[in-house]
Parts: C-alpha cells; sequence; structure tokens
C-alpha cells in the first residue's frame, strides 16, 4: 500500500517534489509515474525508422493529485527526431515544432491555465528531456518519439545501439553555462521503477543478434521479427543488435532508396554497397601503409603509451602481400626504412624495436611529416594507399597542411590520408578538414584513462584499414550539383558525352568485410529517373536506376540529410571559429555565407570583434532553427511542444523519472549520493526552465568531484604496494586453433586473482623449452584477454611481444571489478602449434 505526499520542501512556485512513503521500515523512493518505454519500428539495411513510446500512468490509490513528470531520456546522438505524438486517455494530440523559447512559453502558459500538455527539448545531441503536465490518477498518458538514423557498419554487416539510461557526465567549468551540460539525468537509482521494450522488424537481414540482450527472433518471409527474450528489462546497459545484409554472387550490390521532394525540387537518396559474399582473399588488393606516430610533448603520457601498443598490434596485422613504413615524429621526422618495405616478421620486428628505442620528444612538425610520407617512393602495382596518422593535432599551420592533401588528392596513384585523434580536446577542425580534402576518415579518441581502455578502442579502429576488395571506388549519379555531406564530390574527368552533367561521389576503398553507404540529395530536374554507377578504378562494378514517380515516400531519406546539416551548423555554433573559416563551412554545407552571415550588402559593419562575433552568432542560430523547421527536426534551438485545449485541475506536485544507474557503477551515485530513494533538493536550471527541472547542475558538480577523486587515485597517484599471480604454467590446451589458458570462473583457476579492484600493469610470458625463440614465433599466435564481456576480447597481444620479457599494459587500462569474470585464450590463426606446443608461464603484475 502506497501513501503519496509532498516532499517538505516545495519548489519555488508552490509546487513540491512528490515521493512515496512505503509502510514504516521500508524506506521511501520517488514516484514513478513512467511505467515502460518501448522501441518499436522497422530496420530496412542501414536505414532504421524507429519509434519510441513511453507510457506514464498511476492509480488513485498510489496518488489522488494531478503531476507533471519530468524525465531525462537518451536517444543515439545522430538520431534525426521526426514527431512527437502524445495520447492523454482517448485524446490524441500531434506536437507542434516550434523555436524552442516560443515552445517553452507555450508549454509554461498551458501549464498555468491547468491544460494537458507535453514539451520535448534536445539538451544534448543524445539527451532529451520530456515533461507531460496534467497526468491525473487511472489516465493512461502515451508519448510516441518518432525518430530515423542509420545504422553503423560494424564487421561484416550493420551494429545499432539502442542507449537506455543517462549517465553522469564531467562537466568542465568553462562549459557550465552551456546547454549541453544540461544533458544529465535528474535522478539515479539502482531500479528506477520503469522497465523497457523492444519491437523492431527487419527486412533483408541475413541475421539478428545481441551481446547485450537475449532475444526472440522469428522469421516470416523476408522479415525478422526481433523482441527481448524477457519481455521487459531494466533498462541500465545500452541494447545493441547486430545483423548482416544479405551477400550474393561474386560482386558488389549496389541498393538505392530515393525521396523526392516537391517543395524543394531535390531527390534525396541511400546509397548502400554491399561486397561480394565470395571472394579470394589472394584477390583482394594489397595495402601500401605509411604509418605517423606523434612523439610531440604533447602525447606524453597515457595517449603515448596507447598509441604505442596499438601501432605494435597493427604492425602484427600486416601480410606479406602489404608494404608499409612507420614514421616518429616531433621536431623531426624518423623513419624506419627510407621507402615502404614488404610487410615481413623481420620487418615488423625491426619497426617495433624501432619504435621502443625512439622515446625523444619535441614539438609537433606534422606538416614537415606529412610531406615526406606523401614523397616516400610508391609501391609498384595496384594497391590501396594510405597515410594514418596518429596525432592529437594541436598545430597551428593548417592552411600548408591542407594544401597538401589537396595536392595530393589530384595525383592517379594518390594516397588517402586519414587520422585518429588521441585527445580530449583535439584541434577536430583540422582533423575532419583533412580527412576530408585527403578522401580518408577522421576518428577522436579521448586520451583520458579513465574513460576506457583506449588502447583496444584504438587496435579496433586500426583494424578497420583492412585489405579491400576494390580501391579508388566512387559512386556516380547522373545529375549535377550532387551533395553528400562528408564527402567529396565532383564532375567526371574529361567525360564522355554520354556522361556529361554527372556528378562523381569519393567512395575510397571499399572493404571486403562491411557494407558502405552514403546518404546526399541531386537536383530532382524534368527527368523522373535517377541513374547510379558503382565504379572501381578502371571499370563500372554494379549500376541501378530508380523511377521517382514510383514507389512509397521514404521522408526519412530526407530527414537523415537534414540532421547531417543540421548537426553541422550546430558544432559551428560553437566553434568559435573567425568568420574565415565559418564562411569556408558553411560552403561545404551548401550554404552561401554572403545570404546567411552579417555583414551583407547595404548593412551596417561592426567596428568591434566582440560585436562581430555575436552579430555571426545570432547569423548561426537563426540559420540553425530556419534548416530545423524547414526539415521538420528537433534540435538545441527547437522544441516539440503539445497542448490540449480543455482546461483541467493545476498541476499540484511534480515527479522526477529516475534513470538506472549504469551496470557496473558505483552505488555512490545514487540519487547524488544521497541514498536511493532520497528527494532531490529545489535548483532551478533557470528563468525560462519550470519549476520541476532542478538537481542536474547539483549532480554535475557531484559527478565532477568523485571523478576528481577517481583521477587522483588512478595511475599517476602514489601506488601502494604491487603483488603478482600465476596465470598458467604448462602446456597450452589447444582445440580448433584455441587454448583456454586462464578463467576466474572456472574452480581450479578461482581465487588465482585479488578479490578487490586492482590495476594490470604487467603480462609477462616464459617458457623453459630453449628453442622457443621471439624471431621463430609465428606472428598468428596471440593472447586475447577477456574482462566481464566473454564475446569480445578486451585486448589482443601477438605472443612474439610477450615471450620473455614484462609487457607493459598499463594502457590497455585493465581493471575488473571485484569478481568480474576474466579469462586469457590463447590463440593459434595460423595453426603453428597444431603438432605440438610447448609447455609456457604466464606471470601478472598488479597493483591496488
Amino acid at each position: 500500500m502506497f501513501n503519496a505526499r509532498l516532499y517538505e520542501n516545495s519548489l519555488p512556485d508552490g509546487i513540491g517534489v512528490l515521493e512515496v512513503v512505503t509502510s514504516p521500515g521500508e524506506g521511501r523512493q520517488l514516484f514513478v509515474p513512467l511505467k515502460r518505454s518501448e522501441l518499436s519500428g522497422e530496420v530496412m539495411g542501414p536505414l532504421c525508422t524507429l519509434r519510441l513510446t513511453q507510457v506514464y500512468g498511476y492509480t488513485r490509490e498510489q496518488c489522488d493529485r494531478v503531476l507533471e513528470a519530468v524525465y531525462r531520456f537518451p536517444l543515439p546522438g545522430d538520431a534525426a527526431v521526426t514527431g512527437v505524438v502524445v495520447r492523454f486517455g482517448e485524446v490524441e494530440i500531434r506536437a507542434e515544432l516550434k523555436e524552442r523559447q516560443q515552445a517553452e512559453s507555450d508549454y509554461q502558459e498551458a501549464r498555468r491555465q491547468g491544460k494537458q500538455a507535453a514539451l520535448a527539448t534536445r539538451e544534448s545531441p543524445d539527451v532529451f528531456t520530456l515533461q507531460v503536465s496534467g497526468l491525473q490518477p487511472d489516465q493512461e498518458v502515451r508519448v510516441e518519439t518518432s525518430y530515423v538514423q542509420l545504422a553503423r557498419a560494424q564487421g561484416p554487416g550493420y551494429a545499432l545501439r539502442i542507449p537506455l539510461t543517462t549517465a553522469p557526465r564531467y562537466v568542465r567549468s568553462d562549459e557550465s553555462l552551456s546547454r549541453h551540460a544540461h544533458g544529465q539525468p535528474l535522478a539515479l537509482l539502482r531500479d528506477p521503477g520503469h522497465r523497457f521494450a523492444l519491437d523492431l522488424l527487419f527486412t533483408g537481414a541475413g541475421g539478428v543478434e545481441s551481446a547485450t540482450h537475449a532475444l526472440t527472433v522469428t522469421v516470416e518471409d523476408d522479415r525478422w521479427h526481433v523482441r527481448l527474450r524477457d519481455g521487459e528489462v531494466l533498462p541500465d546497459r545500452d541494447c545493441e543488435l547486430n545483423w548482416r545484409p544479405r551477400q550474393e554472387g561474386e560482386r558488389p550490390a549496389l541498393e538505392v532508396l530515393a525521396h523526392l521532394d516537391p517543395t524543394s525540387d531535390q531527390a534525396y537518396f541511400l546509397a548502400q554497397v554491399t561486397p561480394p559474399a565470395s571472394y579470394d582473399p589472394a584477390e583482394a588488393l594489397p595495402r601500401e601503409i605509411i604509418l605517423l606516430v606523434d612523439h610531440s610533448g604533447s602525447m606524453e603520457g597515457a595517449k603515448w603509451q596507447a598509441t604505442d601498443l596499438a601501432v605494435k598490434d597493427f604492425l602484427s596485422r600486416l601480410s606479406e602481400r602489404d608494404h608499409f613504413d612507420l614514421g616518429l615524429f616531433h621536431n623531426t621526422t624518423r623513419w624506419v626504412a627510407p621507402r615502404p618495405v614488404k610487410a615481413e616478421i623481420a620487418t615488423a620486428v625491426s619497426a617495433v624495436r624501432f619504435l621502443e628505442e625512439h622515446r625523444d620528444s619535441g614539438g609537433t612538425e606534422l606538416g614537415v611529416a606529412l610531406e615526406q610520407a606523401l614523397g616516400l617512393k610508391r609501391t609498384a602495382g595496384d594497391c590501396a594507399r594510405h597515410v594514418l596518422i596518429i596525432t592529437d593535432a594541436q598545430v597551428s599551420d593548417e592552411g600548408r597542411i591542407l594544401r597538401l592533401a589537396e595536392e595530393e588528392a589530384l595525383r592517379a596513384d594518390r594516397r588517402r590520408i586519414s587520422l585518429l585523434c588521441i585527445d580530449a580536446a583535439p584541434n577536430s577542425f583540422l582533423a575532419l578538414e583533412l580527412a576530408e580534402r585527403g578522401g580518408g576518415t577522421a576518428r577522436f579518441l579521448t586520451s583520458s584513462p579513465e574513460e576506457g581502455d583506449v588502447a583496444a578502442a584504438l587496435s579496433g579502429i586500426l583494424a578497420e584499414w583492412s585489405q579491400p576488395w576494390a580501391a579508388n571506388t566512387r559512386l556516380e549519379v547522373d545529375r549535377e550539383g550532387a551533395q553528400v555531406p562528408g564527402r567529396q564530390v565532383g564532375a567526371r574527368r574529361e567525360p564522355q558525352e554520354a556522361d556529361r552533367g554527372w556528378s562523381v561521389v569519393d567512395l575510397g576503398d571499399l572493404p571486403t568485410d562491411r557494407p558502405v553507404w552514403v546518404a546526399g540529395r541531386v537536383p530532382a530536374g524534368e527527368r523522373p529517373a535517377l541513374s547510379f554507377r558503382l565504379c572501381g578504378a578502371r571499370e563500372a562494378l554494379a549500376s541501378c536506376r530508380l523511377d521517382l514517380s514510383l514507389g512509397a515516400p521514404r521522408p526519412a531519406i530526407m530527414a537523415l540529410f537534414g540532421a547531417r546539416q543540421i548537426v553541422g551548423l550546430e558544432f559551428l555554433m560553437h566553434s568559435g571559429r573567425v568568420q574565415e573559416e565559418l564562411e569556408q563551412r558553411l560552403v561545404r554545407l551548401g550554404y552561401d555565407p554572403q545570404q546567411v552571415l552579417p555583414g551583407r550588402p547595404g548593412t551596417p559593419r561592426r567596428v568591434y570583434a566582440e560585436n562581430v562575433q555575436k552579430d555571426l552568432a545570432e547569423s548561426l542560430r537563426q540559420l540553425l532553427v530556419q534548416e530545423a523547421l524547414r526539415y521538420g527536426l528537433a534540435c538545441s534551438e527547437t522544441a516539440f511542444v503539445a497542448v490540449r485545449q480543455e482546461r483541467g485541475k493545476r498541476v499540484e506536485g511534480a515527479a522526477v523519472v529516475a534513470n538506472a544507474l549504469p551496470d557496473g557503477w558505483s552505488s555512490e551515485f545514487l540519487s547524488m549520493g544521497r541514498g536511493a530513494g532520497a528527494p532531490l533538493p529545489a535548483a532551478s536550471l533557470g528563468a525560462a526552465a519550470p519549476p520541476a527541472l532542478f538537481a542536474a547542475s547539483m549532480l554535475r558538480d557531484a559527478v565532477n568531484s568523485r571523478l576528481r577523486r577517481h583521477a587522483a587515485a588512478s595511475p599517476g597517484a602514489k601506488r601502494s604496494q604491487s603483488g603478482n599471480s600465476h596465470l598458467f604454467a604448462g602446456v597450452p590446451p589447444f582445440s580448433g586453433g584455441q587454448a583456454l589458458l586462464f578463467d576466474s570462473a572456472r574452480g581450479e583457476d578461482a581465487g588465482t586473482l585479488p578479490d578487490r579492484p586492482v590495476a594490470w600493469v604487467r603480462l609477462s610470458v616464459r617458457s623453459p623449452d630453449p628453442a622457443v625463440q621471439r624471431a621463430r614465433l609465428d606472428p598468428g599466435l596471440r593472447l586475447e584477454i577477456y574482462v566481464g564481456d566473454m564475446s569480445a576480447p578486451r585486448a589482443s597481444l601477438r605472443l612474439l611481444e610477450l615471450l620473455g620479457r614484462q609487457y607493459d599494459i598499463t594502457g590497455l587500462g585493465i581493471r575488473p571489478a571485484a569478481g568480474e569474470r576474466v579469462a586469457l585464450v590463447l590463440v593459434d590463426a595460423n595453426g603453428a602449434w597444431a603438432a605440438g606446443a610447448p609447455a609456457i608461464e604466464i606471470i601478472l603484475l598488479w597493483e591496488p
């Protein structure tokens, strides 16, 4: 039996925070009007059209008051929210998209008048706030938020990550006033009282599975119906779904979906390229990889350690068909060889030794190093040519560096330029521009060891540069003026008469093990059909033709394009770039700076820099609002608001919906450390926010304080006494190319590791067999380390690097929780020890 009452500390306008008091001695908990969330929708290829339904309700026995519910919930950061529908009992209201300030004002007025209303606002790219005013006893309220997103290519298929809870985030003091700083949970409980369900249809998939949640999958014709096996689950971890597109034949497949927008005479398209189902690995193109590794002073510490570990791992993955060179740069650049060399075992070992021996550092002469890399003699024959730079990109000579990339892009035997930026605050403008002009990709990783396993993440990213099936591919479409965010687009070089008027989209190298997609738009024109061609260096690989007048409309494709534009504008708003840089970025997004920025002909020019920046910021804000309303999408400056016209009773209490504390997080974070169920103090987030939106700033401060304490106890702080554990001794028991050496869940291994969290510092592998020498070990012998998740290794290390030495693994960030399962598996990929393995011993050094 529950008894609801108002917490004694009322909010500023007299509205109290509702709590529930259970029977004596059972404590108290926050009232939970949210009963259930369900994600439903359809997935076709990488296109996901989804609907998140939140069901609110409570009985008169639980509470006899009219309430407002406030919930901060997550959505994928790249999602395009296209609509909100609210059902108050039998009455359905479709929310309107308005400028945020107007939407908030409309909601507050409806709330004041006692009208039922809902407001959905975006605090940060992946955190939304939903406020529902006028909840009544024994009346169900359903809020349906529709959004679209593209699944991410992962391995041979796609991955869709569904966030189910919002965790506390550290906020820098100089960001505390930004809107994104408010992307915090309002409360955290082990069990927030609400549950999550899943109901999705997959079309054209080759199978659906999940490493995070048990599924029930039924197949009918070409559709896979996916639900959670347990029906409803505690929302304390992300739900990840993985599936493969169907692969057929020995040629790549090109599939295109399109949407015609009659109001703008633009055709939006989503093109998917799928590699062939079967191919001879010997036919995959070899690679020529130039690794440029930043050894400047700003990389010292965790970044340096993690980078070196990842580079060693990447070198071990090269095949003898590949060529590579390794350059270490700071004030000067050192090269392991004067030109790319064949990736044999001896050259890989030599490169590792070179990496370990040169520990000097200095400035960041990235431009000088890149020019040397591009000038190295090129390997003869067809191959995929890449320059891969690992750096924090903290340089200021962007102009000359970008010029190098533009000149390289004109060569027929070009080297593509990609960057891995490893830093908490990298020079992202340079990284993105250099990758875009260099025809490669840019990826970003934090440099903080507390943020996760940096080295393992780096290794995973480096593995993406696998052997391609085809190099320098392009997508051609029979329209001029194509726009594809993030891709280079141009006209055909020296076109034949029949090919005039075609646009060419650079796709880069077509991998053997995963699909590639692009989203863009072209002028529709008067012709009813669009033609597409996938072309390699010398021939057309696939083609397709679409009649724009036929088929069902797919507005989700237009929304995806619009979402990319909006995200680009939001980044510009907070980039702090000067006007010249802003103009360049706006042109790349397809806008005319003369039309959207201040200083247009006939308007007065500002004199002071502060006023110039203010005018630029306001112009970008107005453009962002204009584009968000044009595409019908929520952004930081727009919001969805729904108001029922009938008046009712005024709100008598505010109920905060808690998020589930993420699995594995410390109980310190429960309701800001006050203990589960403690009511949250009243503290408004700003004049425009309703009284119920409190606590995020206080929670942020509490999180920051705890993270600082955690950092003080992390690597770099004074350590207490270390210890070691013998994890294995004997002959590896191989079965099917793998040998389980250690498993903490196995009886014979239980108790080997400390019963408290410790940091793994070094691994040592020894062998009493004198015939086992490092130089003779097969590179396919790898030691895989599993922590918690037994489906994917936390780290994979070459045995030849470990044998006979103490190998520093601090950069891997391995620190298992007390009782967390740990396993070590020895993998013999090439069957080198199939005839008989030697005895080995594995010793772990750890520190508290």
